[in-house]
């Protein structure tokens, strides 16, 4: 029997996980949960705690693991195996290696030397008995490959966990960092995930969770789910708190989600301060039952993320998601929008045969539905897909870098689009959707949600955390090529339809608290624009009078006769250091006064002057609330 286990998530995680704020290592948490009544367990999450190789290899010294265990996706495979290869140079008996990669490419993992065992699908019972078996060839384990010599044999699958209440809760309390983990949309709270089921009903040719599950979903009991929320809050000691479902689809069995959302609400009534959750639905579900829809919002779960995939039906059925249309896309998310919540969906970009003009009014389609939030995700064929399969025998899959299939770089050959084109691509569609009128029409529907206006300096505290977010979480994963997808992005940004139009129509005083900065500001257009190369790549303008912001609009270029000009330089996004970043800011600051413009100048100070009123006010305002 093995007696002390570390139980490892490597760093590298990415893609549109991030985006939806998947960081949180929920599977191993489960296999530590799994175990911890058997075996002395530790768990480290690499993305999170920051540990360098050194310290990795004197912490194996001092704990002294029979076993280390690794939960991968396969942007992690290349730091999986690092850790891997030090565990075994420190005298680890056994090295596991267990999610959706390691499930996928087995042989792959196995040809490494570091690699003994591959735990194949849901890992809880098959890693109790490794653990109580104590050996690295299990003959009689179902769902193990491992080696036997040169032989690498697998073991008959295990059949999926029907009765998931059986399961231990996930061992959160072995978390090193619990304060760390932060949701994007929610930085002011703690950030947690809970699944209410496992599963998924589609059998889409890009996901993993076809074959993972075999299409098919169970559930958790509502008494179940809320126990587990009662020690979640215990654990954040009573913080306010936002959590993810980590469920691919939420409104599975929408009359077994009725029951416990009645549970939900019940539960919430008790707390201090409710729980916000954010979930995964499909539009289908959304459209049919609309009274589930409208319990959830009042139940706190209220953020939501949608397949939308694409506004083509050639698409949806070559991707056997013909039961999804371009009507219960739009349906769902009206459906979202009048009860309050955030209508927020994905989209799939680079199918083998789609253009790069077809490519682009993705975006403008996400705005005509109103949709609020969009990722646009590089369609990646992940091993075990019916996707990776059509196209590897195709060989068409060139890249062979793991840490690249992260629907963030293009890894097959498309037709008419060259190599390192879909990443501009994805960039572009981002600049194009996240425009002004975006932006505030997220903020028209959280005022209604909240039944008030929001503040001047809260908007632009949440736009600054939500640009930081984007830059590390989205394009930040193509850090490299920041240069590259900035310059693609502000395109985008520029070249987009209708957004004076948009913001014209929404009188976006009438839900932002800003009558004071108006007043004070007066009649203006300002103009914020990105230099590079000593030109206007890309310009922002904003009309403003005495009491109203009149419309915002971007453009290619620049116009000649603004009020105010605010010139950033392009370089000041590659700052590589604050010093560096604080010096472009300066420049920024004082250029109307270097050149002595004295309508500037004067126009300048009055917006100055009314930034620092309402910093101040909001200042005062909450020592004194």
């Amino acid at each position: 029997m093995f007696e002390r286990v570390l139980l490892v998530k490597p760093k590298g995680a990415a893609g549109l996980g991030i985006i939806v704020g998947a960081l949180i290592p929920l599977g191993m948490e489960y296999i530590a949960g799994a175990i911890e009544d058997i075996a002395e367990v530790r768990c480290i999450d690499h993305d999170i705690d920051h540990f360098s190789y050194s310290y990795f290899r004197a912490f194996l010294k001092k704990f002294k693991p029979d076993v280390v265990g690794f939960s991968m996706s396969a942007t992690e495979h290349r730091d999986g195996l690092i850790l891997a290869k030090i565990a075994k140079q420190c005298g680890v008996k056994a090295t596991i290696m267990g999610g959706f990669h390691p499930t996928a490419v087995p042989d792959i993992l196995l040809s490494y030397p570091q690699v003994d065992l591959v735990v194949r699908g849901e890992g809880e019972f098959t890693m109790r008995e490794l653990i109580q078996e104590g050996t690295i060839t299990p003959e009689g384990i179902l769902g193990v490959s491992y080696k036997d010599g040169k032989k690498i044999i697998h073991n008959p699958e295990r059949p999926l966990v029907e009765n998931l209440d059986i399961l231990p809760f996930p061992a959160r309390h072995l978390r090193w960092k619990p304060h760390l983990y932060r949701f994007s949309y929610a930085p002011e709270k703690r950030a947690d995930q809970i699944s209410f089921s496992r599963g998924c009903y589609g059998t889409c040719t890009f996901c993993c969770e076809p074959r993972m599950s075999k299409s098919h979903i169970r559930f958790r009991s509502p008494e179940n789910i809320i126990s587990e929320l009662e020690e979640i809050v215990r654990f954040h000691r009573f913080r306010p708190l936002h959590m993810l479902v980590a469920d691919p689809d939420i409104m599975g069995n929408p009359k077994h989600l009725d029951k416990i959302l009645d549970a939900l609400l019940e539960f919430q009534e008790s707390l201090r301060f409710k729980i916000s959750f954010n979930a995964m639905v499909t539009c289908r579900r959304v459209a049919k039952y609309p009274e589930i829809m409208a319990k959830m919002c009042q139940a706190g779960i209220n953020k939501f993320c949608m397949g939308i995939e694409s506004p083509r039906s050639d698409d949806l059925k070559r991707t056997k998601k013909a039961t999804l249309t371009t009507e219960l896309q739009r349906k769902a998310i009206q459906i979202i929008r009048e009860n309050k919540g955030v209508a927020g969906g994905t989209y799939v970009i680079g199918l083998p045969w789609h253009t790069r003009e077809e490519i682009k009014q993705f975006p403008d389609y996400g705005k005509a539905i109103g949709q609020m939030y969009a990722a646009f995700g590089i369609a990646t064929p992940f091993p075990d897909t019916d996707f990776y399969d059509e196209l590897n025998e195709k060989g068409l899959i060139y890249e062979k870098d793991w840490n690249k299939f992260d629907e963030m770089h293009g890894v097959y050959y498309i037709e008419g689009i060259k190599k390192g084109e879909m990443e501009c691509l994805n960039a572009y569609c981002l600049g194009r959707f996240y425009t002004p009128d975006t932006i505030f029409d997220q903020l028209f529907v959280e005022s209604q949600r909240i039944g008030k206006k929001i503040h001047l300096m809260d908007f632009i505290s949440s736009r600054i955390n939500g640009l930081f977010y984007m830059t590390h979480g989205g394009l930040g994963l193509r850090k490299h090529e920041f240069n590259r997808d900035g310059y693609f992005f502000f395109k985008g940004f520029g070249e987009a339809p209708n957004v004076r139009k948009r913001t014209q129509e929404m009188q976006i005083h009438s839900f932002i608290e800003m009558n004071r900065f108006l007043h004070l500001l007066g009649s203006q257009t300002i103009q914020l624009s990105i230099i590079l190369n000593h030109r206007p790549l890309m310009s922002a303008l904003i009309k403003t009078n005495q009491h109203a912001l009149e419309w915002i609009d971007t453009m290619r270029g620049s116009i000649n006769n603004a009020t105010i000009n605010i010139n950033i330089p392009y370089e000041i996004f590659n700052a590589n250091s604050l010093s560096s970043t604080f010096v472009l800011t300066i420049k920024i600051l004082l250029k109307p006064f270097i050149i002595k413009n004295v309508k500037e100048i004067f126009n300048r100070l009055r917006l100055y002057f009314a930034i620092f009123v309402e910093v101040i006010w909001r200042i005062i305002g909450r020592l004194f609330k």
